[in-house]
């Protein structure tokens, strides 16, 4: 029985000038893991040019909040009904260090993203922008960006730092982190240093807002605008290879709806042919490369990693569950690890006449630090899912129905998700492909949502460079 979602404490409980003022009164948790949503103070006001105190703001907003109840009446919103919501406190800056400040920001937001966490922050002054987006960049690839201000805090230095209130959002651009076509500033007003201030904005893609547009106008077709402009975000499709029974609809659908993927694949026991990178499926894996997908190993014989042996050389008790040896247990030195994982690999490029992607996902995701360490010696990154990415067509007919599946897909995942599926499983009776992978398909794109492939995903996309750079000439 799923657990009871918070709600905010009400004021017949307790009176509103009463109890722990955290946000709305909800419950405080100091763990993010099992909400949906958080709320999180970031009491900084080190980047403050000329009023401080908004280190006093995550409190003031708190203390504020006890007025709140839990149901809109004009929308009959009630969030807290199918959201677990909690306040996780304060986010433990250094008010003698800025920089250090940004970097203990950064890694708080990293372990609330981790956890699946969607953070509602209370501030703080702006400058706190840059180290929460850098975080969920690092979770969710470029982001779109609603900027509701008097000022567009686009300064490239203020008195010759990099890092202020009035930057945030050009430090954004520079490193990548917003998606400039999704970004939106509104209210923009008042004087300048010049005339073109906001110009450099609209030279990134924003659409600039300033204030004298919201006058004497109802904003409702702005809000219109700015919910089509948002919408979405990348996300990131996988399969590993199966029985391969559905690899010729899968295919189809991709295709019909101009999808690109990531495959990895493994020498898995098919129902027709000799193995998924046997050669009968030689012709399939080439029409995929055609179409612009890219690929990775999942280790030749699918080989499960059981446990790491002790000892200062890594050495890994390992079972495929392929090939000649499938279901035997073995010890494996990292090299012959890295030769399974690398012998899928040039199956693909013979196949395809593509090089696979320097990636490779272990069978089940299950591995070890070690593990992840001794495969990337030898040039490969491990990728594993999101945890809304899992999109449950291993698991049977009986426990999660194409319908439940389906549902759960397009209700969970996120801009920036790894998504992962099956070119067909044996145990389960009702396939999940194509039931439930064209209508996922078509509602992720009806939310806003593309698709992308892992060449792309941020988290990847310099290891990927570094490994096809050439190597530097000796002397």
């Amino acid at each position: 029985m799923p657990e009871p979602h918070f709600q905010p404490l009400g004021g017949n409980e307790m009176p509103r000038f009463g109890g722990i003022a955290t946000m709305m009164r909800l419950p405080h948790q100091a763990d993010p893991a099992g909400l949906d949503a958080c709320f999180v103070g970031v009491p900084f006001d080190l980047g403050t040019s000329n009023r401080t105190g908004a280190r006093f703001g995550p409190r003031q907003i708190r203390s504020e909040s006890v007025l709140l109840r839990p149901y809109n009446m004009a929308t009959r919103a009630a969030p807290f009904d199918s959201l677990q919501v909690a306040d996780l406190g304060d986010v433990a800056i250094n008010p003698y260090n800025l920089l250090d400040s940004i970097d203990r920001i950064e890694r708080a937001y990293d372990r609330i993203v981790a956890a699946g966490c969607r953070p509602i922050s209370l501030g703080g002054d702006h400058t706190v922008a840059l180290p929460i987006l850098r975080a969920l960049h690092r979770r969710h690839g470029p982001l779109g960006l609603i900027h509701v201000d008097a000022h567009a805090d686009v300064n490239d230095t203020m008195f010759g730092e990099k890092i202020a209130h009035g930057t945030p959002f050009r430090r954004a651009v520079e490193e990548g982190l917003l998606d400039t076509r999704r970004v939106v500033q509104i209210g923009l007003r008042g004087t300048g240093y010049a005339a073109e201030d906001f110009d450099w904005c609209r030279e990134q893609g924003f659409r600039v807002v300033q204030v004298e547009e919201c006058w004497n106008k109802s904003l409702a077709p702005l809000m219109a605008e700015v919910r089509a402009a948002l919408a979405g975000g990348p996300v990131y499709l996988s399969f590993d290879t199966g029985h391969m029974g559905v690899a010729p609809l899968i295919a189809q659908v991709l295709a019909r709806h101009q999808v690109r993927v990531t495959f990895f694949a493994a020498n898995e026991r098919t129902q027709e042919g000799d193995g998924s990178l046997g050669n009968h499926w030689a012709p399939w894996w080439k029409a995929r490369a055609a179409e612009g997908h890219e690929f990775a190993s999942h280790t030749y014989d699918h080989t499960y990693w059981k446990g790491d042996v002790p000892g200062h050389d890594p050495r890994f008790r390992v079972s495929p569950s392929a090939g000649a040896f499938a279901g035997r247990e073995f010890t494996w030195e990292a090299k012959k690890y890295c030769e399974n994982i690398a012998y899928a690999a040039e199956r693909l490029q013979d196949f395809t006449g593509k090089k696979p992607l320097p990636l490779f996902r272990a069978p089940g995701g299950y591995t070890s630090p070690k593990l992840i360490a001794a495969a990337r010696s030898c040039g490969y990154a491990h990728v594993g899912w999101s945890p809304a990415g899992f999109l449950g067509d291993e698991l049977s007919s009986e426990r999660a129905s194409n319908t439940a599946l389906l549902n759960k897909a397009l209700k969970d995942i996120q801009s920036g998700d790894i998504l992962v599926a099956h070119l067909g499983i044996w145990s389960r009776k009702d396939p999940w492909a194509p039931a439930v992978l064209e209508p996922l398909i078509t509602g992720l794109k009806a939310k806003g949502f593309c698709f992308a492939t892992l060449r792309q995903h941020p988290q990847y996309t310099a290891w990927i460079a570094a490994q096809s750079a050439p190597a530097a000439p000796t002397k």
